[in-house]
C-alpha cells in the first residue's frame, strides 16, 4: 500500500500518544473505512448478526444512544481512568 508523500505513519510513533489521541486517531479510522463499507464482503453469518440486530433495534428504537452520546461516554471513561 502506498501513502501519500508525508502521509505515512509509523506505529511506534502513534503508540506514542496519549490514549484519547489514539482513541481519536482510530475514531478517524473507522470514519475512512466507513466511506468505503460497501466494497467489503459481508459473510452469511455477519449478515444474519446484522438482520438480528435491525430487528432488535426496530422493537425497541428507543434504547439505542446516538453516535456523539456514546463517544461522550466513552471519552469520560477514559479520562476517568487516567486519574
Amino acid at each position: 500500500m502506498s501513502h501519500p508523500v508525508g502521509m505515512a505513519v509509523r506505529l511506534e510513533h502513534v503508540l506514542k500518544l496519549r490514549l484519547l489521541e489514539r482513541v481519536m486517531r482510530v475514531e478517524e479510522i473507522g470514519d475512512s473505512i466507513a466511506g468505503e463499507s460497501a466494497d467489503l464482503p459481508v459473510s452469511r453469518r455477519q449478515a444474519d448478526e446484522l438482520d438480528r440486530r435491525l430487528r432488535r433495534h426496530q422493537k425497541a428504537p428507543d434504547r439505542a444512544s446516538a453516535w456523539p452520546a456514546v463517544r461522550r461516554r466513552i471519552k469520560g471513561k477514559l479520562a476517568h481512568r487516567r486519574k
